[in-house]
């Protein structure tokens, strides 16, 4: 990774580490999500669940996983003896572009639309964004 001077940030939380320079590499393991924001849309990380294997394999549709009994199982998490650790990469440029970093507790109560739509129109007042959840 290309270092520019103190433009590295470092953040490592117990499931979502990312180290950004120009670019960023974004990896998560089990419940934990982060979501590229842009006037486009919402790109989002998959978390490790039984349910997004389901949705992968085509068992359920997407728009049925949002509430699926299912939804709160992990298929592999860190700490797991028995879990077999394949994280997800992302690779993402955050230069003007939120990276919103958040777990279960979020991703399962508000759609990513809502998401969009409170850090678009809330710019760099991160916390009124959180207010505004």
């Amino acid at each position: 990774m290309q270092h520019c001077g103190s433009s590295l940030s470092r953040h490592r939380s117990s499931h979502v580490r990312y180290d950004c320079a120009l670019n960023c590499t974004v990896v998560n393991v089990g419940d934990s999500r982060a979501s590229i924001i842009t006037a486009d849309g919402v790109k989002t990380t998959k978390d490790h669940s039984v349910v997004n294997e389901l949705v992968a394999s085509g068992e359920i549709a997407p728009e049925d996983a949002w509430q699926h009994p299912l939804s709160n199982v992990l298929s592999q998490a860190r700490g797991d003896p028995a879990s077999v650790i394949k994280p997800g990469f992302y690779e993402v440029n955050p230069r003007d572009t939120p990276l919103l970093l958040y777990s279960l507790c979020l991703h399962d109560h508000i759609r990513k639309e809502r998401i969009r739509e409170i850090v678009l129109a809330n710019g760099k007042n991160v916390g009124k964004s959180c207010k505004d959840w």
